[in-house]
């Protein structure tokens, strides 16, 4: 039994070193500035979505702020929602090729990573 324990660290322990050493595998502190690479697969923490919000804002624009003359969104301007909360989402076409848009039910606007692993809203 002991034996079996030992073999289940260390294989905990080899996937939590192959991630941090994947291209891009980096872990940052602060407002979710984690992200890990495992087998080609890439999540992208929640600053990473929002910096990529923000490059694109004239893409994602309409979608995001509808009918809101919002000007591009600044520090705690957007927040990192569930990915749950785009089942019953409309997806909508931007110009933005690292994002997914989608819009929720209240006509409030979503864009998501390429992996649709984290999503953000306008505060």
């Amino acid at each position: 039994m002991k034996t079996k324990g030992t073999f289940v660290l260390l294989i905990l322990g080899v996937l939590a070193c192959y991630s941090l050493a994947a291209p891009g595998g980096t872990i940052g502190g602060g407002s979710g500035g984690f992200q890990a690479g495992v087998g080609g697969f890439m999540a992208v923490g929640c600053s990473q979505l929002t910096q990529e919000i923000t490059r694109n804002w004239f893409d994602v624009k309409g979608i995001m702020a509808g009918t809101l003359k919002a000007k591009r969104p600044r520090g705690d301007d957007l927040q990192c929602i569930s990915p749950y909360y785009i089942e019953n989402a409309f997806p909508r076409p931007t110009g933005a090729r690292n994002l997914h848009c989608f819009t929720l039910d209240d006509d409030m606007g979503t864009c998501c990573d390429q992996n649709l692993q984290t999503c953000a809203i306008l505060n």
